[in-house]
This record gives structure tokens, sequence and C-alpha cells, in this order.
């Protein structure tokens, strides 16, 4: 919220949202307009309604660039805090995921601290950041085939004391492909809205490409993932 500033005449409060059109900016400071048009009229050698008619526009002009800026300003910090909850928020989903997942063996907190690292990209072993919201889709999509492969390590007594590290390993290792996947369905999700607005151009009904779109999603990450 932006702080409010005083008169400089009056010493009241001005709220620079609801009052913009009737303040000034004058060397610094804000006025209620009437205020300092009552200023101006008292002064010993008063102002006449010339020199206030003049002088009043550039000073209200000044005032509203002014207030845009800090409204800007503002929102920016705002829209800041709103994206750095979401990031928040999908960060937690994210790690109460691995808790509940190698439950009941109790996941250590270094091993939360190094997926931080990774999500903040702040990890020397990886070369970029990677968003807390793949990492959370991918283990939840490998999971089952990260759980026979720990099946069969069992079975052919190979112990994994740490899996989660182990699951880690093999998320990272896909991680490119993933990407890969990603990109492709931006691509095809662009070529179904450049189709629909060329079928909207000529006035032609929208072929139902959405549907069969999807299914071809569904096959090309059941084969990303079948490449383990």
């Amino acid at each position: 919220m932006i702080r409010p500033r005083k008169c400089k005449v009056c010493g009241k409060v001005i709220n620079l949202f609801k009052e913009r059109e009737n303040c000034l900016f004058v060397r610094g400071g804000y006025y209620h307009t009437q205020c300092f048009i009552d200023k101006k009229k008292a002064m010993k050698s008063p102002w006449s309604d010339e020199e206030l008619g003049a002088f009043l526009p550039t000073a209200q002009a000044e005032a509203k660039e002014k207030i845009d800026a800090l409204i800007a300003a503002e929102e920016e910090i705002a829209n800041k805090k709103r994206l750095a909850k979401v990031e928040n928020d999908k960060r937690v989903a994210f790690f109460d995921f691995i808790r509940d997942t190698y439950y009941p063996a109790i996941v250590p907190g270094k091993f939360y601290a190094k997926l931080q690292r990774y999500i903040y990209g702040t990890d020397k072993s990886y070369k970029s950041a990677i968003p807390a919201e793949h990492l959370h889709y991918m283990w939840k999509k490998l999971l089952p085939k990260m759980n026979e492969i720990d099946a069969w390590n069992r079975a052919h007594n190979k112990i994994i004391e740490n899996r989660w590290d182990y699951d880690l390993s093999i998320v990272l290792n896909k991680y490119p492909k993933y990407l890969e996947w990603l990109k492709k369905q931006e691509e095809k999700q662009q070529a179904i809205l450049d189709a629909a607005a060329i079928s909207e151009s000529k006035s032609l009904p929208q072929a139902p490409v959405v549907s069969h779109a999807q299914e071809e999603n569904e096959l090309d990450i059941a084969s990303m993932l079948d490449e383990i």
C-alpha cells in the first residue's frame, strides 16, 4: 500500500490513490490543490489567477506522474510477493510429497536443503534451476518405475540406504528428456491455437483437435518414462 503523504499547508493526510486528481507535487512536497491556491493568494505578493492558471497544470501533471510511478512500484512489489508465495507453496507441496512418499523413513533435513539448491539453481553439480513443480511432477510420474527398481535392487541384495538420493539421481537423469517433452507440448498447443485462429478468421467450424492432442501428450510422456 502506498504510504500516505501530508499536505505541506494544512498538514492533513493526502490519500495519493484516491486524491491524485486533487493534489500537487511542488519542490519535493505534496499539496492539496486548494491549499496551495489559498497559500499563494494569501502571500504578501499574491499570485494572480493568470499565474496560478499557468502553474497549476504543470504541478498537477508532475503529481500524477509521481503518483503513477509510486503505484507502479507498489504493484511490482505486490506481484513479486504473490509470485514468491506461489513458488513457495509449490516448494512446500513438493517437500510434503517427498516426506509422505518415504514415510515411515525420516528424510533428513540435508536432503531438503539439497533439493532447495536444485530449485534455486545454486547446486554446483547442475547448471540451472529446476522449478519445484517440475521435480514434483516428474517424481510422481516416475515413482512407480522407481518402486520397481527398488524392489529389484532388494531382490538382488542391493540395498540403497538413502533411497531418496538414488531416486533423485534418476529424476535428474531424465530431466533433459522431460524438458524436451515440455517443449513439444508447447509447440503442439501453439499449433492448436494457430489452427483455431485460422479457422475463426475463415468462419469455419473448429476441428476437434484438443482431445487428440491430449491423447498424444499422454503417449509422449509414457514413452519418455518407458525409456528408463
